[in-house]
């Protein structure tokens, strides 16, 4: 359940675990101490706030020719893996580079729960051979005969989630130690290389636009409020006691004076606020409604008028000479 909750998180907050992990190891090193046994069971986590913090230095080692205890285990360096199967004694030696191959495999782990070569049967020194000759990580021919077929569909979303949802800055850093440090432990990326790649993900969020259909309105009609954020961003806030907008992209106010909605965007990296201004004025009113009557400059009395009847000639002339022979 811890491990499920742990990468559900959002790939943000994992990153800045993945940074204090760098950055510890950094520290580490100034003092030319070599942990050695870098694993899952070897630091805390603070899922809440991102952090991460490293323990048991115990099987350390601090002098000029370090030697330690070790014990098989998925974040060893390949060297360390060829000591313990090669000598029958648990002593190993060790150097600073045991540590950044296991530093960048820890920062993969921060992302995914798996070795990033997972997809290999057997990861010996002939067969990692035969696959860098061939390929370059995390590509392989599937029709290989040490690719594991079984894990075909999980190998697919691998590539998906590299391509889609890693950063291309740290697709390269796993690259690079990957397949140029496999074999040559100089060629690794240093912790200082391994926070500046990480350090250049962690930014703080940013809001893409923040408008409002109307910004000039009389008192009593709604405005639209609209707004997009990026995909670093995990709560939307908006002023003026709204509160949580996270889940939306919009929303309709009615503000009864000039008012500033501000909208905050907040990432695990830092947050940022846009406002925008609606100008309200007051509804017209109408305070009466005048109709001037018509002035009449001239009286006529009524009662002096006679109405008698008409003088109509219904009468009829013939002109009795057509009558005649």
């Amino acid at each position: 359940e811890l491990r499920n909750n742990f990468y559900n998180l959002p790939i943000d907050h994992r990153l800045k675990m993945a940074y204090d992990l760098a950055e510890g190891f950094a520290h580490l090193g100034t003092m030319k101490f070599i942990y050695a046994d870098l694993n899952p069971k070897n630091f805390f986590v603070n899922e809440k706030d991102g952090q991460l913090c490293l323990i048991d230095y115990e099987g350390g080692a601090v002098n000029d020719n370090p030697e330690t205890f070790g014990k098989p285990g998925e974040w060893l360096a390949p060297e360390i893996q060829e000591q313990l199967l090669r000598n029958n004694s648990p002593i190993i030696k060790v150097d600073l580079n045991t540590d950044t191959w296991a530093v960048a495999i820890g920062i993969h782990f921060m992302l995914f729960n798996f070795h990033p070569l997972f997809f290999l049967k057997i990861r010996g020194r002939k067969e990692m051979q035969d696959y860098f000759q061939k390929h370059k990580w995390p590509d392989i021919d599937k029709k290989n005969g040490n690719f594991r077929t079984e894990l075909t569909g999980m190998y697919d979303w691998y590539i998906d989630k590299l391509n889609t949802q890693i950063p291309p800055e740290l697709n390269k850093a796993f690259a690079d130690t990957i397949n140029r440090g496999y074999s040559n432990p100089n060629l690794r990326l240093s912790y200082r290389q391994w926070i500046n790649a990480i350090k250049g993900l962690m930014l703080p969020p940013k809001i893409l636009k923040f408008t409002a259909d109307n910004s000039i309105i009389v008192d009593g009609i709604p405005v639209t409020l609209s707004w997009g954020v990026d995909k670093k961003t995990h709560t939307v806030l908006l002023d003026n006691g709204i509160g949580d907008v996270t889940s939306l992209s919009e929303i309709k106010v009615r503000p009864e004076k000039n008012t500033a909605y501000t909208l905050k965007a907040i990432g695990h990296f830092g947050e940022i606020v846009q406002t925008v201004d609606i100008k309200v004025f007051p509804t017209p009113q109408i305070q009466s409604l005048f109709i001037p009557a018509p002035q009449f400059t001239h009286r006529t009395q009524l009662s002096n008028l006679r109405i008698g009847k008409p003088d109509i000639n219904i009468s009829v002339n013939l002109d009795t000479t057509l009558l005649q022979s």
